[in-house]
């Protein structure tokens, strides 16, 4: 709610709150990668567990942003008129706000879906690998993807 709130006060500016998000999310990946491709250069820095929570608060702080940001244009996305000009009727405008609401929610849910199917195709089989080479062939496939 209250970051519902921030997006109503500043609506103009909410294409950069989506980038803002984006952003967060993508250094919180950025960091895992680099944990896995790059630890002692990272560690060096700071302890790899420091960077863990830091990378794993990132995250859904961005995903939060993005999500409130989103749900605020759903309101922009429904019609007010109809084809004639003639407003919708309220049962109908909710109807139209539910409607954009789950498609959002399934869209949310499918892409993770999504994903955890591609890792679990490219991560078939690691469990049963010696430690060092699990580790080479983790860090090579996020490598690949990069």
């Amino acid at each position: 709610m209250p970051l519902g709130h921030l997006v109503d006060l500043v609506w103009r500016y909410k294409s950069w709150l989506v980038y803002l998000g984006a952003g967060l999310i993508a250094v919180s990946l950025l960091i895992m990668v680099a944990l896995i491709g790059e630890r002692e250069a990272m560690t060096a820095i700071m302890p790899a567990g420091a960077w863990y929570v830091l990378s794993v608060l990132l995250a859904p702080v961005g995903y939060v942003i993005q999500d409130a940001v989103a749900d605020a244009m759903t309101v922009e996305a429904v019609p007010r008129v109809d084809d004639a000009g003639r407003p919708f009727d309220p049962a109908t405008r909710r109807l139209m706000h539910t409607t954009m609401q789950t498609l959002g929610r399934v869209a949310i849910i499918g892409g993770s879906v999504l994903v955890a199917l591609i890792n679990l195709y490219l991560f078939t089989g690691v469990h049963g690998l010696p430690r060092p080479r699990s580790r080479a062939s983790t860090a090579t496939s996020i490598s690949w993807r990069w």
